[in-house]
């Protein structure tokens, strides 16, 4: 039974999806159960991957926060039909896992004037990604240094696009605001959690080191979101925690490895409870500052350890674009005002202080790391 939950968490928020569709009644209530059962059937049924467990509960988790009794119906049916193709690249793998991933992408792009804008942005980064992921399935089969290295390449450049990273980072904006756009986070971390599985399927195959590329489109992320948050675009938050992420997974290693991924996981359930006002905004903003005593603030300590190892000017770079991000976070929490501590920011907030002060979650981080190693 088990092992038919996965596939129920991906069932049942399109199915939640096609019914407020057909219904259009009851969309906000739906949205918040169907949210609510795929995170119960993630948690019991995804059993000896923790990467596609993390991954599927962190998107699992981040639309419940996201998903409110009021919300529209064609809110709704974005929402848990992004749900439903998250879970799905979460525990597939290969060509399917990217269809999921496809799935999301598109259901994330506005209906409006934007539609066209954003399709042509995110498209080709989805074609480059399927010609990668079929490459991928005949080097495994077959071991060719050659294909695995096109194939590597093609995998990281769709993966990348469809995180929103730089070169392809205004596709982003282009969704707009709502429930969608909270899921964007969440999105990209799938998408760079399949890149750390095709590194560690193909990276030992293919001629192409992983690294530099990685570093350096996280770099450009990162420097771009940090300017992005000293001007006070709140909005750069989850792309700066993307970023910071990309260059974990570009330096590779046990230990950036589990910064990385904590860091997404951070961002994407932090993010989407961001609409609270006063308290409640602070106190996420914080999280995402990188400070003490939030995980987000050993990971990026961590981070930089990394990065000393492999090139003092590389942890300079690194940590001086990290603080200009996180000191204009800091500065947007300190002008958060007053206000009342809403029930999604103080779950998330608790969650950041304990995966920052209790070692058996940052073991788990580093459980999932192991994954693709």
């Amino acid at each position: 039974m088990s092992a038919v939950l996965p596939w129920l968490g991906v069932g049942v928020p399109l199915a939640g999806a096609l019914a407020i569709w057909v219904l259009r009644r009851g969309a906000g209530w739906g949205a918040v159960g169907a949210a609510g059962l795929t995170l119960l059937l993630v948690l019991a049924g995804v059993r000896g991957a923790p990467l596609a467990l993390g991954l599927a509960v962190l998107a699992a988790g981040a639309a419940l926060l996201v998903a409110r009794p009021g919300m529209a119906a064609g809110a709704a049916v974005r929402l848990l039909a992004m749900l439903g193709g998250l879970e799905l690249a979460a525990v597939g793998a290969g060509v399917l896992g990217w269809v999921g991933l496809a799935g999301a992408v598109l259901a994330a792009v506005p209906a409006g004037g934007l539609a066209w804008r954003a399709l042509r942005a995110v498209v080709p980064a989805l074609g480059l990604g399927l010609a990668g992921m079929v490459l991928a399935g005949m080097v495994l089969g077959e071991g060719s240094a050659g294909r695995a290295t096109l194939g590597y390449a093609l995998v990281l450049a769709g993966l990348v696009g469809c995180a929103g990273l730089v070169p392809l980072q205004g596709w982003r904006r282009m969704v707009g605001g709502g429930a969608a756009a909270a899921m964007l986070p969440v999105l990209g971390a799938v998408a760079l959690g399949m890149l750390l599985r095709a590194r560690a399927g193909l990276a030992p195959v293919a001629e192409l080191d992983p690294g530099m590329p990685l570093l350096a489109v996280g770099l450009a992320s990162l420097g771009w979101a940090a300017v992005g948050l000293w001007r006070g675009r709140v909005g750069e938050a989850g792309l700066f925690h993307a970023g910071l992420a990309c260059c974990a997974f570009g330096l590779g290693g046990p230990q950036a490895d589990a910064a990385g991924l904590m860091l997404l996981a951070v961002a994407g359930l932090a993010i989407p409870a961001l609409p609270a006002a006063g308290v409640g905004r602070a106190v996420l903003l914080w999280l995402l500052a990188l400070l003490p005593p939030f995980a987000p603030f050993g990971a990026g300590l961590a981070l930089i350890g990394a990065a000393a190892d492999a090139s003092l000017g590389l942890a300079v770079v690194l940590a001086g674009l990290a603080t200009v991000g996180a000191a204009g976070l800091g500065r947007m929490a300190l002008r958060a005002g007053a206000g009342q501590l809403t029930v999604p920011a103080a779950v998330v907030g608790v969650l950041g202080l304990l995966a920052g002060v209790v070692p058996a979650v940052a073991r788990w981080f580093d459980l999932m790391a192991g994954v693709v190693r």
